[in-house]
């Protein structure tokens, strides 16, 4: 294999992008790494954060913020998948996520805690699992479906509208996603694929942010 046949022009500008967006934190998280072994060698033990002492000392507990149920019914499946991603949306007013049994995309106010259907013109979001929000643009990956979605937000995120669906390749599962520059970040996590299949090689999957 050549060189040129791994570093392609997409490789490149691919590298390019993640370089422009964490290269600088990239480096300073190696330079701390670098000095907490040297630390480390030196004698000093593994201890908690200085800035999570008030966590460990307070006096808190776990609470339940909001019971979906009522609203929500649980809907058992084959996969046991039932409600996946989470985003929220700009200025904290809202919660969405989506319910991969039944394909149903919810809004939860953040306020009022109260939740609403959001009504995507009878499209079914089957299979839903990671979601990524852009402003009004949302996309959703639909595992085991082989696809992702992309909506339209309007109305307060109250409806949405299907723009376009991209086929994903019938040998992968695609899963949670992340947006980086003009790409989407997305993880093959190879659910349904005997173990041999499911090798580590490959499996996040740069697409073009259709």
């Amino acid at each position: 294999m050549h060189v040129d046949d791994v570093l392609t022009a997409d490789a490149v500008s691919f590298l390019t992008d993640l370089e422009r967006e964490f290269g600088e934190r990239r480096r300073e998280l190696l330079a701390r790494r670098a000095e907490r072994l040297q630390r480390l060698a030196a004698g000093e033990l593994p201890d908690f954060l200085p800035e999570t002492a008030h966590v460990r000392a307070g006096d808190w507990r776990i609470e339940r913020w909001l019971d979906v149920s009522p609203t929500i019914a649980y809907t058992p499946a084959l996969t046991d998948f039932d409600l996946g991603g989470i985003v929220t949306t700009a200025g904290h007013r809202f919660l969405l996520t989506t319910q991969g049994t039944t394909g149903q995309l919810w809004r939860i106010d953040l306020r009022t805690r109260t939740i609403a259907e959001v009504d995507i013109g009878g499209t079914r979001l089957v299979n839903a699992d990671g979601i990524v929000l852009r402003g009004r643009t949302l996309w959703v990956v639909q595992n085991f479906t082989r696809q992702i979605t992309k909506l339209r937000l309007r109305d307060r995120h109250r409806r949405a509208t299907v723009e376009e669906v991209l086929p994903t390749p019938a040998d992968r599962t695609l899963t949670t996603a992340k947006r980086v520059g003009g790409r989407l970040l997305v993880v093959d996590s190879k659910f349904g694929f005997p173990p041999a299949a499911a090798v580590a090689e490959d499996r996040v999957v740069a697409l073009p942010a259709f």
